[in-house]
């Protein structure tokens, strides 16, 4: 007589079941849950197959390793993995973000005073992720190294499917819509490349593309890098002319005050409810020297803004770029003496992406500290470049000078002095780095530094000085993510003007009518005509093409109006 099992016994089984695998692998199980947290969190918690999968299959390689009795090679394997996958856990807890190759190329080019105040700012949560990988990846390899709950074989072919799928996942994406047959086919085609692994993240964002993300930034940084020591032989842009009419008409003294991280909704120039702008304001008031516009930046990180806002490039940047003459170049041609005053360090010498401009003036000042460990490596205020500016400033020579500001940098209570702080009191109870108080006062330090330039100036009437930020800012968080798009792109475009010329024709001139920012990726055409030349019709035209344009941190190019909303 055939035995017939009841229900309770069922479920009994059932749960002495789930009881014993939980026994047997408690803590890869919670890895897994926490490793699914880690992909979720930086879109929001929707639910993604895809996303899942990613994480079978960083626990499917988990539980090989764990098998592999050779122990160097294990070693070796475990701190690759603990390495990726703690960088996945930091950028989830600290950004809620993903990792794209934007940011690892910003990450390269961050100088040593960026560098220092980040890593304070952000050491604690790198080593909470650090450390709890550490611990469950060890304490799930203890686990599987007892035994497998699936056969050895089994669990690598489930491992390689696995990863077959995110390969295909990631190329069905990039292909977008068509035959399943057709993506399938197209499988063997797929190549590790720039656009590819944007997808890639899509769909693996632990582990795997962390590693293909790495390898593209810095095989980024190194096309860069090669074209940047050809400074003696750039060429001066076919579509940049003067004739006798513009060479009369160039201004002759000429600054560019480059900001950081200076989000202008936090100017009461541009409506905070707070007065961080005092001297901006008065002009706004009084002067007719003073004109100022909302603007975006083209990217919102340091390296991907200055390359663009430099070059002739467009928002489609890429290292063929820099075989052409930058703002400097061109002002060099024009018989202007250039300068680049800087109150953030010197970046390692010409290997550095951003460093192809300075290297490309010919008078450079940097506020180096003596020492990268140097306690007060952040105390250098930029009120403190005034000195040198009006030193180099000499109204019997043509100058074009690049100012570069630490204006706003994370790490905000190193960005002002005690004037500042009496200026603009403390309300929140927020006593972290990187609070909205700090902030609004390294806006007000800025403010100070451009009262100091107005006034060395208002006595030369043939100079302009413009003011922009490289990027905007998320307030205490940073910069560089895939979220807040108006903090990040949304930045100050501010002129003083001693001389005849209109402005504003010249701002609409490079603005699409329907576009309510200007784009500072053309801010180089204003540039150039102030220096005396005129720019093709058909450059023009191109320049108004990118005007709705920026570029994301993952990668992407996207109409600003298309995106700034999203939160």
């Amino acid at each position: 007589m055939a035995y017939k099992m009841n229900n309770n016994e069922l479920i009994h089984r059932i749960w002495m079941f789930n009881k014993n695998i939980f026994q047997c692998y408690r803590f890869s199980i919670i890895y897994f849950f926490f490793l699914l947290y880690i992909a979720f969190r930086p879109n929001g918690f929707i639910f993604s197959i895809p996303l899942v999968i990613n994480i079978i299959s960083v626990m499917l390689l988990i539980s090989i390793i764990a098998q592999i009795p050779y122990k160097p090679i294990k070693v070796i394997l475990n701190i690759i993995i603990i390495f990726f996958i703690s960088w996945s856990t930091f950028f989830a807890f600290e950004f809620s973000d993903w990792i794209w190759t934007e940011a690892v190329i910003s990450i390269l080019n961050t100088d040593s005073k960026e560098a220092l105040d980040m890593s304070s700012t952000f050491l604690l949560t790198a080593i909470i992720s650090i450390a709890i990988n550490i611990t469950l990846i060890l304490l799930s390899e203890k686990e599987f190294k007892k035994g497998l709950p699936l056969p050895i074989t089994f669990t690598i072919i489930l491992f390689l499917s696995s990863f077959i799928f995110m390969i295909y996942r990631a190329q069905s994406l990039q292909l977008g819509r068509g035959p399943l047959i057709h993506k399938i086919l197209a499988l063997p085609s797929f190549r590790i490349e720039y656009s590819s692994t944007i997808y890639l993240t899509y769909a693996a964002p632990v582990l795997y593309s962390n590693i293909t993300t790495l390898y593209i930034a810095i095989q980024e940084f190194n096309n860069i890098k090669n074209n940047i020591s050809n400074i003696n032989s750039r060429k001066k842009p076919s579509f940049l002319y003067t004739d006798s009419t513009t060479i009369k008409n160039q201004i002759e003294r000429i600054y560019l005050i480059i900001g950081e991280s200076s989000n202008r909704h936090h100017y009461s120039l541009y409506g905070y409810d707070r007065p961080t702008t005092p001297f901006l304001d008065s002009l706004n008031n009084n002067s007719k020297t003073f004109s100022y516009y909302k603007a975006i930046s083209p990217a919102p990180s340091t390296a991907q803004s200055i390359l663009r806002l430099l070059s002739f490039s467009g928002i489609q940047f890429s290292s063929d770029e820099l075989r052409l003459k930058s703002s400097l170049g061109i002002g060099i041609d024009n018989h202007y003496k250039t300068y680049w005053i800087s109150n953030q360090p010197s970046l390692g010498g010409p290997e550095n992406i951003i460093s192809t401009f300075p290297t490309e003036a010919e008078n450079v000042y940097y506020t180096d500290s003596p020492s990268l460990l140097d306690p007060n490596h952040s105390i250098i205020k930029d009120i403190t470049l005034i000195p040198e500016i009006k030193r180099m400033h000499d109204t019997n020579k043509k100058q074009f000078t690049i100012i570069h500001l630490f204006g706003s940098h994370i790490h905000y209570s190193s960005k002002f002095d005690n004037k500042d702080e009496q200026a603009i009191p403390k309300i929140t109870k927020d006593n972290t780095f990187n609070n909205v108080d700090y902030y609004d006062r390294s806006i007000h330090h800025t403010d100070r530094v451009l009262r100091e330039i107005y006034n060395l100036l208002k006595g030369d009437h043939n100079s302009i000085a413009i003011y922009i930020s490289d990027h905007g800012e998320i307030v205490g968080a940073g910069h560089g993510f895939m979220q807040q798009f108006e903090d990040q792109y949304s930045i100050p475009l501010i002129f003083f003007n001693f001389t005849d010329i209109d402005i504003d024709n010249l701002v609409k001139k490079y603005k699409n009518s329907e576009d309510e920012n200007f784009n500072t990726v053309n801010l180089c055409y204003i540039l150039a005509e102030l220096m005396g030349y005129q720019v093709t019709p058909e450059r023009v035209k191109f320049a108004l093409e990118n005007s709705p344009f920026v570029y994301l941190p993952n990668g992407e190019i996207k109409r600003f109006e298309d995106i700034k909303n999203i939160k």
